[in-house]
């Protein structure tokens, strides 16, 4: 099992995703228990296929084979987002941070946490995940943006906009890649 899943790491990086995928499939079905086959095959179906719904099955099964791997919960947060899934808010919140409980450094939950607390126009409790990262990340610019948004949305308006502008100054693409993010 672990030929195939090493080749599908070599197709997967050489962007063969079609063998890639063939591979990781081999390799499940020798060990259906091997969570890095399933992890991969999972995030290259979300993040280089676009191929959200399977990528969620993926998840859904790593959870349920390795429940102790944040990315697990993460992506499946992400897969649900991705899907436009606004009913599922509560849903994914909770396996947003049950990602951040499993990985407390997971900055990509955090940040999609403090997205999904600004949405849900919980202004107070997204700035403090967008402070808690930029603490770490001091030149992130999708959380300078986001933290601006949310400083806007309080009325603190200087404070706004000088987020925004900071975030501008180090991507002046940042915008257009915010509206990409979902």
């Amino acid at each position: 099992y672990c030929a195939f899943y090493y080749r599908g790491l070599c197709y997967q990086n050489l962007n063969d995703y079609f063998n890639a995928i063939e591979n990781y499939d081999a390799c499940l079905k020798l060990k259906p228990s091997y969570y890095l086959a399933m992890y991969h095959k999972g995030v290259m179906l979300c993040d280089s296929l676009h191929k959200i719904s399977d990528a969620l099955k993926c998840f859904e099964q790593l959870i349920k084979i390795k429940p102790s791997v944040a990315d697990g919960y993460f992506y499946k947060a992400k897969c649900l987002i991705l899907m436009g899934m606004k009913d599922k808010n509560e849903e994914i919140l909770q396996l947003l941070e049950e990602a951040i409980r499993k990985d407390s450094g997971h900055l990509e939950a955090m940040y999609y946490k403090g997205v999904y607390l600004l949405e849900m126009r919980d202004f107070g409790s997204a700035l403090d995940m967008f402070n808690y990262i930029l603490e770490i990340r001091k030149k992130d610019a999708r959380s300078f943006y986001r933290k601006g948004i949310c400083l806007t949305k309080m009325g603190e308006y200087d404070e706004g906009k000088e987020c925004l502008d900071k975030a501008v100054a180090l991507d002046k693409d940042i915008i257009k890649k915010i509206m990409d993010e979902y």
